[in-house]
């Protein structure tokens, strides 16, 4: 390019239309056409220069359903930003109880995906690699985890950011209208008030190594109790009395903070992950969360195995 335009520079002069003589117009006539030859490559050269920078063709914003199979559970991804000059995105997932971020970038047909590290396990992320279809609509390739887990996957779009429309401004005509008298509402009945608080806890007591399990947390909160709390202990101690002492303890992790109905019955699903092959405990809490008075608990344990 630096030749091309010192060439162009330095041959202006010489076939300028405003020199006096032309002694071979013949001659002059084809320096005039290899002289606007070279204009012509070098605006095509330009051309060319400028257009490097285009945008990606493929736009992953949207939510995406995967996996299920080939080894890694199903779960959802929603794409929520992604810049289409670089090919960069981020977004967030989940899958079962568990949480992530996700980022990423395409190039050309090529995507790398990660999704992590899990809020509920922040030591756990995977990496996703894989083509797009032509499409744009579908993903395939292979996943391996930071614990060495590996596995193939499939993602399809199920939707995609509607493009957004300003809706024109309409000025409504005043009118008054007459205020009618509202009808009196009929007064509720009074719904019979539970006896007492209680708590419940179901689920297995044995799990396999690296699966998903629920338990099922329900009872009555009774009088001023309205928040369930519960957390997984170490399975040497047996649960405290109440949910303040409990709540000092070391080697705990929250597992569920929900708040309920007073004077209503409750039923929650708590989600866990056998993560390792050891005993657990499981401490559960129905309180009153303004005054931290514990009105009723249970406990529950499982072992994992391989």
């Amino acid at each position: 390019m630096p030749y091309l335009a010192t060439w162009v520079a330095q041959s202006l002069p010489r076939y300028s239309y405003t020199r006096a003589v032309v002694p071979n117009l013949a001659s002059g006539y084809r320096a005039w056409r290899r002289f606007a030859a070279g204009l012509l490559v070098a605006g095509c050269v330009l051309i060319v220069a400028g257009s490097a920078t285009a945008k990606t063709t493929y736009d992953l914003r949207g939510t995406w359903s995967c996996c299920g199979s080939g080894g890694a559970a199903a779960q959802t991804w929603k794409i929520a930003r992604m810049n289409l000059s670089s090919g960069a995105f981020t977004g967030s997932g989940g899958g079962g109880f568990y949480t992530f971020p996700i980022t990423g970038k395409v190039t050309g047909r090529s995507v790398t995906l990660t999704t992590g590290p899990y809020k509920q396990l922040p030591s756990y992320s995977a990496t996703f690699t894989g083509k797009l279809s032509v499409n744009g609509r579908k993903i395939s390739g292979g996943w391996k985890s930071n614990e060495a887990q590996t596995g193939t996957w499939t993602a399809s779009q199920t939707s995609a950011p509607k493009p957004k429309h300003k809706k024109p401004k309409h000025k409504k005509p005043k009118h008054k209208k007459p205020n009618p008298k509202p009808k009196p509402k009929p007064k509720p009945k009074p719904k019979p008030k539970p006896s007492g608080s209680s708590i419940k806890l179901r689920g297995p007591h044995s799990n396999k190594y690296h699966t998903y399990f629920d338990y099922v947390a329900s009872g009555v909160a009774a009088g001023s109790a309205d928040h369930v709390i519960g957390w997984e202990a170490p399975f040497a101690a047996a649960c405290a009395s109440t949910y303040r002492a409990e709540a000092t303890r070391t080697g705990i992790y929250l597992f569920v903070s929900q708040a309920v109905a007073r004077n209503h019955s409750f039923s929650l699903i708590v989600h866990f992950y056998a993560q390792n092959v050891l005993k657990h405990r499981f401490c559960a809490y129905v309180s009153n969360a303004a005054s931290s008075t514990t009105f009723a608990r249970a406990t529950a344990t499982w072992s994992n195995h391989r």
